[in-house]
């Protein structure tokens, strides 16, 4: 366990800036948070952990993702080099460790059609007219 309350899984190291299979001791879900790259080393111009580049493969990346209980949190682990993925490896690692993705109650993928029926009633045929 680290000081934080946090819990490590054996096959971790805790020392990775990726920290990707850290887990609240509480069980609680966290959050993806987005950063944009250029607005962190504005907002921290002398951090050594904040660049433009992933904090897993160090490709350059505009935007880097984190996983936290709240967007402060998520901040907090970026500035202290234990976070910050690009998108590619955002993923991997949620699939590497068999994460469940929760999407919300209303998506806005509610609003299109739930069969291949209801989008041809829906969309005119090629040729038709729309009037």
């Amino acid at each position: 366990m680290l000081p934080d309350g946090r819990l490590i899984k054996a096959n971790a190291d805790e020392n990775d800036p990726r920290n990707a299979h850290l887990i609240h001791a509480d069980a609680r879900p966290v959050k993806v948070f987005q950063f944009d790259t250029e607005e962190l080393k504005a907002k921290y111009p002398d951090n050594e952990h904040i660049s433009d580049h992933c904090g897993g493969c160090n490709w350059t990346a505009t935007k880097i993702y984190a996983r936290a209980k709240s967007e402060a949190e998520a901040e907090r682990l970026i500035v202290a080099g234990e976070a910050g993925l690009c998108g590619d490896c955002f993923a991997g690692m949620l699939a590497e460790e068999g994460s469940t993705v929760k999407i919300p109650e209303h998506d806005a993928t509610d609003d299109l059609p739930k069969h291949e029926e209801d989008r041809r009633e829906q969309a005119p045929e090629r040729g038709e007219s729309t009037d």
